[in-house]
Parts: C-alpha cells; sequence; structure tokens
C-alpha cells in the first residue's frame, strides 16, 4: 500500500485511517522520525493525499495539513497524525462551547419572554 502526496511522491505504509477524533493516522516502517515529520509538515505536499494499493485507489484524503505529531510503536512502526486545519479536538471543543453559549443566550431570552407574557395573562 503506498500514498501518493500532492507532489507526487510516494510513501510506503501498512495502514491508512481516521480515527474518532477525525485525525488522520498513517503506519508506516519506510522512513525516520525525523523525515516523516519533514514530509508531512509539509502543508503544499499532504494538500491531497491517494491511497492505492496494486494500483486501485482506496481513499483520497484532502485538507490534512495540519501535523499533530508522530507516534511511536514497537517494531518500527511510526504513525504521523495529521489533522485539517479548523478541526483539532480543541478547536472543535471551542466551537461547541462557543455554539452551546449561544444557544444558553436564546434559551435565557426565551425565558425572560415567557415570564413577560405570563405575567400580562395574570394582571
Amino acid at each position: 500500500m503506498k500514498i501518493i502526496f500532492n507532489d507526487a511522491s510516494e510513501l510506503q505504509v501498512q495502514q491508512v485511517y481516521t480515527d474518532a477524533s477525525e485525525a488522520l493516522r498513517i503506519k508506516t516502517i519506510s522512513d525516520t522520525q525525523e523525515a516523516l515529520k519533514e514530509m508531512f509538515s509539509d502543508r503544499t505536499k499532504t494538500r491531497k493525499m491517494i491511497v492505492q494499493e496494486r494500483g486501485q485507489t482506496l481513499a483520497v484524503y484532502e485538507g490534512y495539513t495540519l501535523f499533530e505529531g508522530i507516534m511511536s510503536y514497537t517494531a518500527g512502526i511510526l504513525e504521523p497524525v495529521l489533522y485539517r486545519i479548523g478541526e483539532t479536538p480543541e478547536e472543535r471543543i471551542q466551537k461547541l462551547s462557543e455554539e452551546n453559549a449561544a444557544l444558553l443566550q436564546q434559551v435565557d431570552m426565551l425565558t425572560q419572554c415567557m415570564l413577560e407574557m405570563s405575567e400580562r395573562v395574570y394582571q
């Protein structure tokens, strides 16, 4: 299995998948940690990645340009982790917190309106 990067370079990989946090994870034993860091830190290179096996396209990943780091496993397995910009867990939590605050404001406003209406009805 291999990844073909946006600049047409290739990397042999064992597994490519997205996890529950929507991170793109790529398991490989094909290069050093330093070389992988340089490779996956290049936002132009990682803008589009095509996963192929025996000439057949298995998946296309676009926009995963934010390099998070490299997980290191036994037997020399390295796993670069990438996110789309604006979609890291921290950024998603921040966005949800802001949306929640806006919804709470609306609930407070509706509650106030209901209280005012009920006061008028009972006057």
